[in-house]
């Protein structure tokens, strides 16, 4: 009998054990979609990449998984051209919440400046007015030119007053002088009077 009731205790032991075994996966599988649905976490969503994308084309590919694109700053770029990212946050792979929304930084372009006036000037005075702009003195055409002095600058291209990106080559057309007796070209107005008085 002492062994019988041995054996019975034993099987009710063993059930006891597979029950409370039961009843703690259910418990934590339950808290764990508990967690899920209150924390947030079962609407999470992988963050694409959306650094180098037109800032149009990332919004809509994030909206497409419930995410948003917002342009936390702006910044002047060599390399990436305007209206491009340059960056986010946060950075593609890591998780997110469903509607949460993605912090960019879109580029301006190249950091543009005003051609200034070089009229007049020497090349070298030129040189010192360009790199303190932040340009750069370019090729130099040498022409006949009677409006300013040998050696000095008549003409710029891109012009006085022009926007162009920081950094920029300024063509310089320098003076060589007054035009050679005889050899000064005809404007066209002047060409049509000649003629009609020939």
């Amino acid at each position: 009998m002492k062994l019988q009731e041995m054996g019975v205790w034993a099987i009710a032991a063993i059930i006891a054990l597979l029950l409370l075994g039961v009843v703690f996966a259910l418990g934590f599988f339950g808290i764990t979609i508990y967690m899920k649905h209150f924390t947030g976490h079962s609407n999470e969503v992988v963050v694409p990449d959306v650094e180098g994308l037109l800032f149009d084309v990332a919004r809509k590919e994030c909206r497409s998984i419930n995410l948003y694109v917002q342009q936390f700053d702006s910044q002047h770029s060599d390399t990436v051209e305007k209206g491009y990212i340059i960056s986010q946050n946060p950075k593609a792979g890591f998780s997110a919440k469903s509607g949460r929304a993605i912090e960019v930084v879109v580029s301006a372009g190249p950091e543009t400046v005003d051609v200034p006036s070089l009229f007049n000037l020497t090349v070298a005075a030129a040189t010192d007015v360009l790199l303190a702009s932040g340009l750069k003195p370019g090729q130099e055409i040498h022409q006949f030119n009677d409006r300013v002095n040998s050696g000095h600058i008549f003409y710029s291209e891109p012009t006085t007053g022009t926007e162009v990106g920081r950094g920029s080559f300024v063509k310089l057309y320098i003076s060589s002088g007054d035009w050679p007796s005889g050899t000064r070209p005809r404007l066209d107005h002047q060409r049509l009077l000649d003629d009609a008085g020939n």
